[in-house]
């Protein structure tokens, strides 16, 4: 680390018991996930073996939602789709609690991380104790000198509170004019921040800052001085003057947890809707009380051009180059990591030059002989993406109808069985199709085909045992609906199954139930570990409960929407009596 050693020279920073090097006239900024949770983590951190950026060891110790945000494995995908030069000297400003700052010093050779807050540096130092090449400093950014410049500058969650933390007229010009100044010829600005236009806002999800309802769609009128977020254009025009190149991908649902994300050239190949749409809503399981099914308003705002300008959050590559030193050559990328260890994989969205279609191409973090657990095994294929609405989709549109019955469902679903049953020998079924499920079956001219089947079962099974299981998550995938039709909303879960396989002309009753439910729970322990007697139970639970959010469900986002409104009202009461 030669660059290093400079910088402390023409600094006058103390290294202090714990490893980070602090300005002797430094005060701490005011910024905290509480003292509590950050003494939580300290001590999690502290006595953890393993703090790798993938390490099993922490997901145990993810209580709620900050200690998942400074722990999960996650937080890393934001970056780690994208190749890189181990020589670029890094520079991490804003290192937070260390999650990032882990993933740096295991992909660089040298790494510099500066953090306002002493208690959250020697955390991030905690979490990186074991790797020599990345120092930690607790400094205010403006006030240090930086004697060489760097190749990559990373700005992640961080660039939003320049008002808040950085003096001068307009401190947001003020922070990129540093970064530009301290950047080499041809380096990179890599920031990740939300959308003040994200489509969560608009869905009534409170701001992410404030805590306000519509408060950044509305113009940041409430806290200004707090932090703010900026719209695609106000953003680009802001970067402007010291960039010549940015490039912008969008992660879903955002940049602090993202599963996936997608370049500005995704559309140019394909409508990304359909892929969006799937994130966005597994996102919006944890915002109960939602305005409108988001999964429907992606898919028409794809239509008309507008899905970028609604994306959550922004991930920018900003550079005087034509080269960016992040590289990629997918346009979209998609991380499985909610699983086994063994099974985790990245599905890359690669064009197609001589269709002009996209590749979607599956790759495993391990080989193939560690890519088995029990029965169950994951495989790497390529597949051409298609395009259109699933059967899931379909389905979901309409249950949504108030002029559909059963009958509508069955007659969707008719292409999927006929693939189905031309692909079965008999009464039996190739494991390869354990996942033929209707979020992966797509009908053109009543011809129906399957994609992204990546789990296999080692043996073939019967044939009613695969019918069914994709029955029931076809019907599971509708439980975040709310405006479903009076007479399906009525019906258990079981109940449709029975009904739609009677109208498809195959008969299952309660013994292949029992059966399904015998193999899911096999299935679900290779899969993610969880135990048979555990699955059984939720598959029963399930079962017998109806589309759409059960009546707690309700009354839960019900409440939310009450407290929400609540709290606005008694902010609305407080600035009114500053003003």
């Amino acid at each position: 680390m030669g660059g290093v050693l400079g910088f402390f020279s023409a600094n006058s920073f103390e290294k202090n018991d714990a490893g980070v090097w602090i300005s002797p006239t430094h005060h701490s900024f005011n910024y905290s996930d509480g003292k509590i949770t950050e003494l939580y983590l300290k001590k999690v951190i502290g006595q953890s073996k393993d703090l790798s950026t993938d390490s099993p060891e922490f997901k145990r110790y993810m209580l709620n939602w900050p200690t998942s945000y400074h722990l999960s494995h996650k937080r890393a995908q934001l970056l780690k789709g994208f190749s890189y030069d181990r020589s670029d000297r890094v520079l991490e400003v804003g290192c937070g609690c260390g999650a990032i700052t882990r993933f740096l010093g295991e992909t660089f050779d040298e790494v510099l991380s500066i953090e306002g807050s002493p208690r959250r540096a020697e955390i991030a130092r905690l979490r990186t104790r074991d790797l020599e090449n990345v120092e930690i400093v607790c400094a205010p950014f403006q006030e240090i000198v930086f004697p060489e410049p760097f190749d990559i500058i990373f700005c992640i969650g961080v660039f939003e509170y320049s008002s808040a933390f950085v003096g001068g007229d307009d401190p947001f010009r003020t922070i990129l004019d540093r970064f530009k100044q301290i950047l080499k010829p041809g380096g990179l600005l890599v920031l990740a921040i939300e959308n003040q236009f994200g489509i969560k806002y608009f869905s009534s999800s409170p701001e992410d800052h404030t805590g306000v309802a519509f408060d950044g769609i509305e113009g940041y009128h409430r806290y200004g001085d707090k932090a703010r977020t900026f719209g695609q254009v106000e953003l680009g025009e802001l970067l402007a003057p010291f960039f010549n190149n940015v490039k912008t991908f969008y992660p879903y649902p955002d940049y602090k947890m993202p599963t996936c994300l997608i370049s500005e050239e995704f559309s140019d190949y394909a409508d990304s809707s359909l892929l969006i749409g799937e994130v966005c809503m597994k996102g919006a399981e944890t915002r109960p009380g939602l305005a409108f099914n988001e999964k429907f308003v992606m898919e028409e705002l794809a239509k008309n051009g507008l899905e970028q300008f609604f994306a959550n959050s922004f991930l920018i590559q900003a550079t005087d180059s034509d080269v960016s030193k992040m590289k990629n050559d997918w346009v979209g990328i998609v991380f499985n990591s909610g699983r086994r260890q063994q099974f985790r994989g990245t599905t890359r969205f690669i064009p197609d030059k001589d269709s002009g279609g996209l590749y979607a191409t599956k790759s495993c973090d391990l080989d193939l002989d560690q890519r088995r657990q029990g029965g169950l095994e994951l495989v790497e294929d390529a597949t051409l993406f298609q395009e259109g609405a699933s059967l899931q989709l379909t389905v979901e549109m309409l249950v949504t109808d108030r002029r559909s019955g059963v009958e509508d469902i069955a007659e969707a679903a008719k292409s999927w069985y006929q693939k189905l049953c031309l692909v079965a020998d008999g009464q039996m079924i190739d494991g390869k199709f354990l996942d033929a499920l209707w979020r992966n079956s797509f009908s053109s001219d009543d011809e129906c085909s399957f994609i992204d089947l990546e789990w296999v079962w080692f043996e073939p099974q019967p044939f009613d045992i695969f019918f069914t299981r994709a029955l029931y998550y076809g019907f599971r995938d509708l439980k975040h609906l709310t405006d479903i039709a009076p007479h399906l909303r009525r019906k258990s879960i079981k109940l449709l199954i029975f009904e739609t396989a009677g109208l498809l002309g195959r008969k299952v009753g309660n013994a292949e139930i029992r059966k399904f439910i015998e193999f899911e729970a096999e299935m679900q322990y290779c899969a993610e570990g969880v135990k048979p007697v555990t699955t059984k139970t939720f598959l029963h639970l399930v079962l017998n409960s109806k589309i759409g959010p059960t009546l707690p469900e309700r009354l839960i986002k019900l409440k939310n929407i009450m407290f929400a409104y609540a709290a606005k009202t008694v902010r609305r009461i407080r600035d009114n009596r500053r003003t």
